[in-house]
């Protein structure tokens, strides 16, 4: 199993489930999965001109290799000589690269990003800084808007953002922003 091969995987579930309806699709990554998401959006669009509603990262981070170094666990091991050629190298040898600052570029549809100020498995900044990326990188007239919300340290750590009761609000307001975004960009598409 390699990160190509889920994407792989991932990209064969949302062609089929697009054959079941013609409803909105929408992506959820946590954590690893937020770049494995963008991964999967980027190679839908590449490969087979697809694109879905609207894609949520809780929790994203940029790279996997700046992750680990981030990762309290990682830090602990980071300042050893051999850490570069014993984790991180050997991780991106066998198809583990995880660029989520690469991907987030290809996304042509709205993002909403979640992250927790006391997230004790990828710091917030990381996920900030991924925001940074695809604010300023992409289009947001033919890609999409982005957005960012920090939550304050309630205790949601790395997988409580859900437990908030404003959630559910904000995703509503996302949904209804991706389809004001759409029919938008439909109007570009047809127009003469």
């Amino acid at each position: 199993m390699c990160e190509q091969g889920i994407v792989s995987d991932t990209r064969q579930i949302f062609k089929w489930i697009r054959t079941l309806t013609s409803n909105e699709i929408f992506f959820w990554g946590h954590s690893m999965g937020t770049a494995l998401s963008t991964h999967t959006l980027r190679k839908l669009k590449e490969l087979d001109g697809m694109v879905p509603s609207g894609l949520i990262l809780e929790s994203a981070f940029t790279t996997m290799r700046e992750e680990i170094v981030s990762n309290p666990l990682g830090k602990l091991f980071s300042w050893l000589m051999y850490f570069n050629s014993t984790i991180l190298d050997p991780l991106e040898r066998n198809g583990f690269h995880f660029k989520t600052t690469e991907n987030i570029l290809s996304v042509d549809c709205p993002i909403m990003m979640l992250h927790s100020e006391d997230d004790d498995v990828i710091p917030w900044r990381l996920g900030f800084k991924l925001y940074h990326v695809a604010r300023t990188r992409r289009n947001k007239e033919t890609q999409g808007s982005v957005s960012f919300t920090l939550f304050p340290a309630l205790g949601y750590y790395h997988v409580g953002i859900p437990r908030d009761k404003k959630v559910p609000q904000m995703l509503q307001n996302f949904i209804q922003r991706c389809r004001i975004e759409d029919k938008r960009r439909d109007g570009q598409h047809y127009s003469f």
